[in-house]
């Protein structure tokens, strides 16, 4: 059984895009716009000027924050010694000590720049930025390319938390693992990667947006891999070097620490980076490796991958175009009204919780939206298919099944309403210099009591089967030696 189940999670984790959301920066940009705390302006600043005015503190305060990191992730892999900041350097050398630091990716570096806002405004003065320059990916955007900040240069908070919340999927998370074959990744001692494919370079950025919290603990007791996404790590130590750099004046790389933070909460909010396979649970997911052939397993890994993209490229066409769709707009302005406040682990506990349940129905709704080859054909791989990007996946599914497109729409607002309340308390806390953390309250869950009872009441039904067998052997002996 305990093979089954690992071989469940490896075949179908291999196969995990890296994407979730299509542009971020539209969800934020919505989600804030209005708010009081990103209504002013702040100055674009060289991050080897903040790292320079702030190193001594900022080494203490990173080696403090590994060792919270340590006692409150399980399976956390702590960074090594050798890779702690060095506040005795300057200019580049000191910005490549950071981000061996913090664990990311040095070879991109962190200029300065905006994303413009899909349709929107794009300032003249505004130096155009070639889309390489930022994104290794060179994915597409629906006002590019980005446009270059000058050190000094006034800009509004939005736009700066906003733009970095899309940009943790420009190749900040690529080659960290031991087994991608990367000079720096053999140093930062994350171990190998726990999930993805570790020789396809985008798919090594997976772990850190995609974890699975809230998986049935038959599959993680089995398979302990399953759950060692880091996505939680990744949203705080980036909300921790937001409320550093507030603290120490440096509110351009507050901004831009604290979108990093959303996109990973974003993340979280995505049904497929949240849930190991939605269209199937756990019964369904044993059932098809117990029973299933070789190519009923390689089909419903291409299945998933399918659904996946299709949903991505459904929710990218909708948010380019939110003037369009007021209902989505209004959803991530407004939210649900209720009150929401940051706590630790929220990403996981919220986020990922919710997306988690709402996966199953989702799943179904992609299937009815979409025709059979998208969606239903393990033969046709979506992400393999050179036409891909000319597939319009909103207007198809409108076209040909309108009523379950119209469904899938309204699924994305419900997502998109609680994306919009998650962003704003998380920024409610991150800004305020006074806040404190909530502590961590895990959802309830049952199944595991579940499966100790169940297995009790088969030990006693077994126990209470022996004993009147027992007892009905003593009495045809007692009866037999009577005669």
């Amino acid at each position: 059984m305990k093979k089954t189940i690992v071989c469940v999670a490896i075949s179908l984790l291999m196969a995990v895009s890296a994407w979730s959301w299509d542009d971020h920066d539209q969800l934020t940009l919505a989600a804030l716009s209005g708010h009081e705390a990103v209504g002013g302006s702040v100055l674009a600043e060289d991050l080897s000027a903040f790292l320079e005015d702030t190193a001594a503190e900022l080494a203490e305060f990173l080696d403090t924050l590994e060792e919270r990191m340590a006692s409150s992730l399980p399976a956390y892999p702590r960074r090594p010694d050798n890779l702690a900041l060095d506040p005795a350097l300057r200019a580049e050398d000191l910005v490549l000590s950071f981000m061996r630091a913090i664990r990311v990716n040095p070879d991109r570096p962190f200029v300065l720049f905006i994303q413009p806002p899909a349709n929107g405004y794009r300032d003249p003065a505004l130096e155009d930025l070639p889309l390489e320059t930022v994104d290794v990916f060179k994915g597409r955007f629906p006002n590019q390319p980005f446009q270059a900040l000058s050190a000094g240069q006034s800009v509004p908070a939005l736009t700066v938390v906003a733009t970095a919340s899309d940009e943790p999927d420009y190749g900040m998370d690529l080659g960290l693992w031991d087994d991608n074959g990367t000079a720096y990744g053999a140093r930062y001692a994350f171990g190998p990667q726990p999930f993805g494919n570790p020789a396809l370079i985008y798919g090594s950025q997976a772990p850190f947006h995609m974890t699975f919290p809230r998986e049935d603990p038959i599959i993680t007791a089995a398979a302990p891999f399953v759950g060692r996404g880091l996505a939680h790590y990744r949203v705080t130590l980036y909300t921790e070097l937001a409320r550093f750099a507030f603290a120490h004046d440096h509110d351009y790389w507050g901004w831009r620490f604290a979108g990093w933070a959303i996109h990973y909460l974003e993340d979280m909010a995505m049904p497929y980076h949240a849930r190991l396979m939605p269209g199937k649970g756990t019964l369904g997911m044993l059932t098809l490796y117990g029973l299933g052939t070789q190519a009923d397993i390689d089909g419903a890994v291409v299945l998933l991958s399918n659904r996946h993209m299709l949903l991505e490229d459904f929710q990218y066409r909708l948010t380019s175009n939110l003037a369009g769709n007021p209902a989505l707009a209004t959803a991530l302005a407004e939210g649900s009204q209720r009150p929401v406040a940051w706590r630790d682990f929220f990403a996981y506990d919220v986020a990922a919780a919710a997306a988690y349940k709402r996966g199953p129905a989702i799943d179904r709704l992609i299937v009815k939206a979409f025709p059979e080859r998208y969606s239903s054909d393990p033969s046709y791989d979506f992400g393999a298919d050179p036409d891909k990007p000319l597939y319009d996946s909103l207007a198809a599914a409108r076209s040909a099944q309108p009523d379950a497109a119209a469904s899938l729409e309204t699924s994305l607002v419900d997502i998109m309403r609680d994306v919009g309340d998650y962003v704003r308390a998380y920024v409610d806390y991150v800004s305020d210099p006074d806040a404190v953390l909530g502590a961590r309250r895990a959802p309830l869950d049952l199944r595991l009591p579940a499966y100790g009872l169940f297995l009790a009441a088969v030990l006693a039904l077994l126990v209470i089967l022996v004993a009147a067998g027992v007892r009905g052997v003593r009495r045809a002996m007692a009866t037999g030696r009577g005669k």
